[in-house]
């Protein structure tokens, strides 16, 4: 019979430790996915472009872990996140024929940050 002896370690360590311990690779990762996304390529609703979360990253990067690490455990995204707009761009043609215009959604530029995440 095989005695497994990590039955008999009790946890030293908490989930809020385990939080705090993992934490700088989470905040390497977002950092390096922030960087990688194109600049003024993103149309947003809420007027926070990508340039924004570079530009400020040493000054938001425990709010964005944060964000990250919360959208996480509770498994939803948070108020005002979860909405996009739907907005139509013309492709060329005449304007008043429909199939001359593309649609597309307006999503928080955190959700994109979050999808690259995960």
């Amino acid at each position: 019979m095989k005695v497994r002896v990590l039955n008999f370690v009790t946890r030293k360590i908490s989930k809020e430790m385990n939080i705090c311990l993992s934490k700088p690779s989470i905040l390497d990762e977002l950092h390096s996915n922030v960087k990688s996304m194109a600049s003024g390529k993103f149309l947003v609703p809420n007027g926070v472009l990508i340039e924004c979360y570079i530009w400020f990253w040493d000054l938001g990067n425990e709010d964005c872990c944060r964000m990250v690490q919360t959208t996480i455990k509770e498994e939803h995204l948070p108020m005002g996140m979860n909405k996009g707009i739907i907005a139509l761009l013309h492709i060329g043609g005449e304007k008043k024929n429909l199939r001359n215009w593309w649609s597309i959604s307006l999503l928080n530029v955190f959700n994109r940050i979050l999808a690259k995440t995960l």
